[in-house]
């Protein structure tokens, strides 16, 4: 498909950046690109200006603070992530490494940025469980100002937390680390996102169970979300865990029924939190 005309700038700071985008209502940011030229060539997008941000030093950069805190700046590729050394001393192996590892293919990992992939809000990102499950939170500027939110408010259809226009990404903060973590999917072959994706991690109590427990889904529900019933259900409990059935709003499309879609994120939670538990007696 021949792509509508639109404008284009490239800002050398991040007040021109949101100035940019926020006077202009069609206005669009432009990261790495991996999502939005495929939306563009569709023709699902027709933006009359892409705002360019490769060049705001501001969304650069990873940092590890003393207090084990992880600081990734948005413009981070994910294959920029996995070979940090940062990110490498505070969070590999763990469901961050497994969950980019699989995202895409190597090409799409050299384009894809952290803050895109988090501002895209795809139903089946893996970046998007891995982020939930680690408790991260992104840190945005717009024309308002600067707020904090936890990554989950960025996918919540219809919540408060969602990107305002005129919005960005400026960088993710990751708590310190569990002593384990994981993540299991199921791809599709065609597209390579998650038909449905579980992420996890875990904290051991001194007799072996679990003292505390995150899950979060991709892939089978409308969008990337927190499994707190089932979190809830596995503290205390002795491993391996048995996971209950799970209840959430699912998908229902050509890739698999509701039905099939619950009971596979019953089944890849278990080996999430198996994986996650394995790390954790080991490290």
């Amino acid at each position: 498909m021949i792509l509508e005309t639109f404008g284009y700038t490239a800002p050398t700071s991040l007040s021109d950046a949101v100035a940019a985008l926020a006077g202009d209502p069609a206005a669009c940011p432009l990261a790495g690109g991996d999502g939005l030229i495929t939306l563009l060539k569709r023709g699902q997008l027709q933006p009359s200006l892409l705002v360019d941000l490769q060049y705001l030093e501001a969304l650069r950069g990873v940092h590890l603070f003393g207090d084990g805190k992880l600081r990734i700046g948005a413009m981070t590729t994910l294959s920029a992530l996995l070979a940090d050394r940062a990110v490498r001393l505070s969070h590999l192996p763990g469901v961050l490494g497994d969950a980019v590892a699989v995202t895409g293919d190597p090409q799409a990992r050299n384009r894809a940025t952290v803050g895109g992939t988090l501002a895209a809000g795809h139903p089946g990102s893996d970046l998007a469980a891995a982020m939930l499950a680690l408790a991260a939170s992104a840190n945005v500027v717009g024309p308002a100002g600067h707020r904090s939110v936890p990554v989950g408010d960025l996918f919540d259809i219809g919540g408060t937390g969602r990107l305002a226009h005129g919005e960005l990404i400026v960088s993710v903060d990751l708590p310190p680390a569990e002593s384990g973590s994981g993540y299991e999917r199921l791809a599709d072959r065609a597209t390579l996102d998650a038909v449905c994706g579980v992420a996890a991690t875990v904290a051991l109590a001194q007799d072996g169970t679990l003292a505390r427990c995150r899950l979060a889904v991709t892939g089978a529900t409308l969008f990337p979300c927190r499994l707190g019933a089932v979190e809830r259900s596995l503290v205390g409990a002795a491993t391996p865990v048995a996971v209950p059935p799970v209840t959430a709003t699912f998908m229902d499309d050509r890739l698999g029924s509701a039905e099939y879609r619950a009971e596979l994120t019953r089944v890849l939670a278990g080996r999430a939190v198996a994986r996650a538990v394995t790390r954790a007696r080991t490290s």
